[in-house]
């Protein structure tokens, strides 16, 4: 099973554009620009961020846009992504470009057994942002194996680990369109809430598998996730600390085992 079947992107943007190039914006909305937004991070990613430099992204602008007649957006995206990697990142305090422990598209299993989908969404929605109304999950039963990719796992400046997601949501036509309330409503809309635990849940495990002194202080090695609206690199950011009680519940909901203070 898909992650992304738990949440509502059937409701996702449709396909926009814009007579002016002026900002990110402006940039066509939808799917397809968003894919090419994310390729253009992980392309810098794998080129090293901190060796992606105003030659290297005009050179790989050029060959991307001209795949999808896009060269107008040069100058503007070219900004753009420089501005990415040198925004700093919240709760990390590091920009990308400082980044020396960070890997992308880390792909996960989280095998589910029995998984109440709606004791799931109780567990979540107590724990992130909580008093805060979202669509309700559909009642179903997870079984087998949840598969997913983080886009960005991190560590931050004080060492403790973070996952990163990029998101291309336009929310409106300027940076103040970014403010905390109207990333939180578009997260909860969307029910990325259920993305970032699960990720977190991912990095969890991953943790107490290869940090011999994690299970006993997690806080120390755990720090959270990160919502980064990218069309507004520096106000777009959106910082959902690790709830450590919540990442327990979730390791025993997902091991079949009981989970206690539940009410579905």
């Amino acid at each position: 099973t898909a992650l992304d079947a738990l949440l509502q992107e059937e409701a996702s943007e449709l396909p926009a554009y814009s007579e002016q190039l002026q900002s990110m914006h402006d940039f066509p909305r939808g799917a397809v620009p968003g894919t090419f937004l994310h390729q253009l991070l992980e392309d810098a990613q794998q080129q090293g961020f901190a060796d992606t430099d105003a030659a290297f992204i005009k050179a790989l602008l050029t060959q991307r846009l001209a795949q999808h007649n896009w060269l107008q957006w040069q100058n503007v995206l070219q900004a753009w992504l420089e501005q990415m990697l040198q925004a700093p990142l919240l709760g990390a305090d590091l920009a990308l470009h400082q980044l020396t422990q960070v890997r992308s598209e880390l792909e996960f299993w989280l095998q589910s057994s029995n998984v109440n989908v709606l004791k799931l969404d109780a567990l979540i929605t107590k724990a992130i942002l909580p008093g805060q109304l979202r669509p309700p999950l559909l009642s179903d039963t997870l079984n087998g194996m949840l598969k997913g990719f983080i886009d960005l796992t991190l560590q931050g400046a004080d060492g403790r680990y973070w996952v990163l997601d990029y998101k291309s949501n336009w929310l409106g036509p300027d940076d103040s369109a970014y403010s905390a309330p109207a990333m939180q409503q578009a997260l909860l809309d969307k029910r990325y809430d259920v993305q970032a635990a699960l990720y977190l849940l991912a990095l969890h495990r991953l943790l107490k598998l290869r940090q011999p002194g994690y299970v006993d202080a997690p806080q120390q090695y755990i720090g959270g996730a990160l919502y980064w609206f990218i069309r507004a690199p520096r106000q777009g950011q959106l910082q959902l600390d690790a709830d450590i009680q919540l990442l327990w519940q979730l390791d025993a909901l997902f091991a079949g085992e009981e989970v206690v203070n539940v009410t579905v």
